[in-house]
C-alpha cells in the first residue's frame, strides 16, 4: 500500500471515507491492485480494523490513453469501455488529468494543517519544470 488516506468524521467517530491506492509507477503496475492485498493488509498490520469499508484505488502518473482497434469504434466510446475495464480491477481511479485538478485541494490542507503530505515543499519545482516543459513544447 503506498497510499491510506481518511477523512474524519465531524465528531471524530469511527465510519468515515477511508481509502487504501497503490502508487503505479514501472511497468509492473497492472500486476498491483490493492483489491487482491486489502484483506491481507488489514489482517497484518492492523491490531483495529477500520470501522468503515474501504475505498480501493490507483494513482497513476500517466494518462490512460488506449489503443484504437481499428474498427471504426468511436475514441470516446473505447477510453470509456478502457477505464472501466482498468477501474473494475483497481477501483477509483486518479490518473495525470484526475490527480491534477486536485493539486488546490491538497494545499488547502496543508495550510489548514489538517493532513501531511509528504514532498509538499517540491511544489515550486513541479510548477517551474512544468512551465519550462511547456515553453520547450511550444518551440518545437
Amino acid at each position: 500500500m503506498d497510499i491510506i488516506a481518511w477523512r474524519r468524521a465531524a465528531d471524530g467517530l469511527p465510519g468515515t471515507q477511508y481509502l487504501v491506492a497503490q502508487v503505479a509507477s514501472g511497468a509492473d503496475w497492472k500486476d498491483k491492485s490493492v483489491i487482491t492485498d486489502r484483506q491481507h493488509f488489514h489482517d497484518y498490520w492492523f491490531e483495529r480494523k477500520p470501522g468503515s469499508p474501504t475505498t480501493d484505488a490507483m494513482f497513476m502518473p500517466f494518462g490512460l490513453e488506449p489503443e484504437l482497434p481499428g474498427d471504426g469504434t468511436p475514441y470516446k466510446d473505447v477510453l470509456v469501455d478502457h477505464v472501466q475495464s482498468i477501474g473494475y480491477k483497481f477501483g477509483r481511479l486518479f490518473y495525470r488529468d484526475r490527480v491534477a485538478r486536485h493539486v488546490g485541494d491538497g494545499m488547502r490542507l496543508i495550510e489548514a494543517g489538517e493532513s501531511q503530505i509528504e514532498r509538499h515543499e517540491e511544489l515550486p519545482k513541479i510548477v517551474k519544470w512544468v512551465d519550462n516543459y511547456s515553453k520547450r513544447l511550444r518551440t518545437v
